[in-house]
């Protein structure tokens, strides 16, 4: 079962792993579903020091983590859709493991 979430102007909103909300930022469009436009910055290990690598807000990092910027992580509302998206991936993998199929 997926949980949705209506705003209080009664508009739902979907939320995909790549972090589209319906948010009002300065760095986001206002009523619009938008992705954060900000990069994050990645260290990855090349010869004997670090290369920085940037990867839009929102996406998959080089270690398969959810990648945010310092906006989205003070911003409580992307934070809580974040987790809201997490428990339900949690409960998908947990019923395809009771049913033998393993996980997504």
């Amino acid at each position: 079962m997926i949980d949705t979430k209506t705003t209080p102007s009664g508009v739902g909103s979907f939320t995909s792993m790549e972090c589209t909300v319906l948010v009002s930022n300065s760095h986001l469009a206002e009523n619009q579903m938008t992705r954060c436009t900000n990069k994050v910055s990645q260290f990855i290990p090349k010869g004997f020091g670090y290369k920085e690598v940037q990867s839009p807000c929102g996406s998959t990092g080089i270690h398969g983590e959810w990648l945010a910027c310092e906006d989205c992580e003070s911003n409580p509302d992307i934070m809580a859709e974040r987790e809201r998206i997490q428990r339900n991936a949690d409960a998908d993998n947990a019923w395809l493991r009771s049913a033998g199929w393993g996980e997504i």
